[in-house]
């Protein structure tokens, strides 16, 4: 068996205030109006029932203040970190770009570099040609013969 002090105190306050409630309510519910002691009880339990309704309206009120004030904090809160989400993703998104433009420059250079040596080597071969050309066209009849024996041997 449990024994709880403070258990047992709050059913025995609830118990009081329960029956003086039930004490309250027969004196007022009597057609004859309240004489003597009654009439302490009555200015009592009315004083108290005004005084702890106050004391509600007056927590309620500041629960009331609390709620909207923590809500207000929240939503504040929430739009300061989804702020901050964009500008990271903003910045990540910012840093892929740059590494990918840095990407294609490369590969600019890359090709460019590749279209510089295939051009130069495209004007050395037109070099060669023209200058066998110039050969061929300016060489004697001996020397033609002599060179296409040359190549059959």
């Amino acid at each position: 068996m449990k024994d709880d002090i403070f258990e047992r105190f709050i059913k025995s306050v609830g118990i009081v205030l329960v029956g003086f409630f039930l004490l309250y309510l027969l004196i007022t519910t009597t057609q004859k109006h309240p004489r003597g002691i009654a009439v302490k009880i009555v200015v009592l339990t009315e004083f108290v029932a005004k005084g702890l309704f106050y004391v509600a309206i007056a927590v309620g009120t500041i629960c009331l203040v609390t709620i909207v004030i923590e809500n207000h904090l929240t939503k504040k809160r929430i739009k300061k970190e989804e702020d901050e989400l964009i500008e990271r993703k903003r910045q990540a998104e910012i840093m892929y770009l740059k590494s990918d433009i840095e990407s294609l420059k490369r590969r600019l250079e890359e090709s460019k570099a590749e279209t510089t040596k295939f051009v130069v080597a495209f004007h050395e071969e037109q070099a060669r040609r023209v200058e066998f050309e110039t050969h061929l066209k300016n060489r004697t009849a001996k020397a033609a013969v002599n060179e296409a024996l040359g190549h059959f041997l």
